[in-house]
C-alpha cells in the first residue's frame, strides 16, 4: 500500500498498528511516521528497513515509532512487534479511558455532590 493510500485508509477504520518500509517512493517511512503520528498519535508505527538504514529506523523510534524490523523480517519477530505494540496501544487508551472517568467523576462530584458511576464494557 502506498503511503498516501495508508493514509486515507486511516482517516476511513480504526487501526492499530502500521509497518512502513523506511524506502519507499514518493513520501518515505519516516515522514509517513510524521504524518501518521501527527494525526493518529495512537497508532503505533514499526519501522521495516534494510540493513544499510538501521541508523534511520533509530531516528524513527525518536520520533515515535514503537521499533523496527530488518529486511528480510522473520515471521516471529514480526508476530512480537505486533503483539507489543498492540499492547502498548491497547494501554494507553486505557489509560486515557481512566483518566477521562477521573475527571467525570471529579466534575460530577464538585459540580451537584452526585455519585457518577462509570460503566466500561470490555
Amino acid at each position: 500500500m502506498a503511503p498516501q493510500a495508508c493514509l486515507e485508509q486511516l482517516a476511513q477504520a480504526p487501526i492499530d498498528v502500521v509497518i512502513p518500509d523506511i524506502k519507499m517512493p514518493g513520501m518515505d517511512g519516516i515522514q509517513t511516521l510524521r504524518d501518521i503520528k501527527g494525526t493518529y498519535p495512537l497508532v503505533e508505527v514499526v519501522l521495516l528497513t534494510g540493513h544499510g538504514t538501521t541508523e534511520t529506523a533509530v531516528a524513527g523510534m525518536k520520533l515515535g515509532a514503537f521499533d523496527y524490523l530488518l529486511k528480510p523480517a522473520d515471521f516471529e519477530d514480526l508476530a512480537a512487534k505486533l503483539k507489543g505494540a498492540k499492547k502498548k496501544k491497547d494501554e494507553q487508551e486505557e489509560r486515557i479511558r481512566q483518566a477521562e472517568a477521573r475527571l467525570l467523576l471529579r466534575k460530577g462530584v464538585t459540580s451537584d455532590h452526585s455519585i457518577v458511576l462509570i460503566v466500561d464494557k470490555f
